[in-house]
């Protein structure tokens, strides 16, 4: 009985390859060749501080260049302040109760 499982499956694994051995069956495509590299790394890394010298770094998902700030923002006490004056005059909600914040 073994004998006659063992026949049938080594039967149909042989008839089973013979689909694969088609010929119009799709090749995959070869892998890309390796390119020469144009640049040294310090020729790239020397054009990476002149673009940050001189401002035209983009970033990957954006479409404007980066903008570099023209100086310190606020200080500490000042945005303190502006929060103080936001709380008094109603424009800071303070918790998940106001939700949906007033108008």
């Amino acid at each position: 009985m073994k004998a006659l499982k063992t026949l049938i499956i080594v039967s149909q694994l042989a008839l089973a390859a013979g689909a694969y051995a088609d010929d119009d069956v799709e090749q995959p495509a070869p892998l890309p060749q390796p390119q020469v590299a144009g640049k040294t790394r310090a020729q790239v890394v020397a054009e990476l501080r002149e673009a940050k010298a001189n401002g035209p770094l983009w970033s990957q998902e954006a479409t404007e260049p980066i903008r570099q700030t023209a100086g310190p923002g606020l200080t500490r006490a000042q945005v303190r302040t502006e929060l103080q004056q936001a709380r008094q005059q109603g424009l800071v909600s303070t918790g998940d109760l106001d939700y949906p914040p007033a108008s």
